[in-house]
């Protein structure tokens, strides 16, 4: 699969030439990085952008283990009767 058979592949499911069920590995839109030829398999994008946002997530959880203390029984009482 090159580029520019997925972007004519692109162009006949927008002029209604082919269905958008009968799409090429799943494609069905243009390419958001075109100037990297595809050989033998297509980016993974989405996983790549959840792969992102759980290293965000346990990059906060481990901030906030490391800042935030726990208090303890006393400190909650002396702050409810307060």
């Amino acid at each position: 699969m090159t580029m520019q058979k997925l972007k004519e592949w692109n162009e006949q499911i927008e002029a209604g030439l082919l269905s958008v069920t009968s799409s090429i590995c799943g494609e069905v839109n243009y390419p958001i990085c075109d100037f990297i030829e595809l050989l033998h398999m297509v980016f993974p994008q989405l996983y790549v952008e959840i792969g992102f946002v759980n290293n965000v997530l346990v990059s906060f959880y481990l901030f906030i283990d490391d800042q935030v203390e726990v208090p303890t029984d006393e400190n909650v009482v002396k702050i409810a009767t307060l």
